[in-house]
């Protein structure tokens, strides 16, 4: 399974997404776009985002967190 989550320093949302998927035991990759100016091009251009966090699970884009998306993507 491959996890990229898409955050920056002081989103809440961020926070509670990654802990949500520590504690559904599935690994990730953290991007931070605020550190990055060439992943925050990824985010818009590439993953039509401009929000974090932006989730995407085995090509699947979850723009926010939504714990229900993130399962049934996890889950299959």
């Amino acid at each position: 399974m491959n996890i990229e989550i898409y955050t920056k320093d002081n989103c809440i949302s961020c926070e509670k997404a990654k802990i949500f998927l520590r504690n559904q035991g599935v690994e990730y990759i953290e991007r931070r776009v605020d550190r990055d100016t060439t992943l925050m091009r990824k985010l818009i251009l590439e993953l039509d985002s401009s929000s974090t966090p932006t989730i995407v699970i085995n090509g699947n884009i979850i723009r926010g967190f939504h714990e229900d998306k993130i399962i049934s993507l996890i889950s299959v």
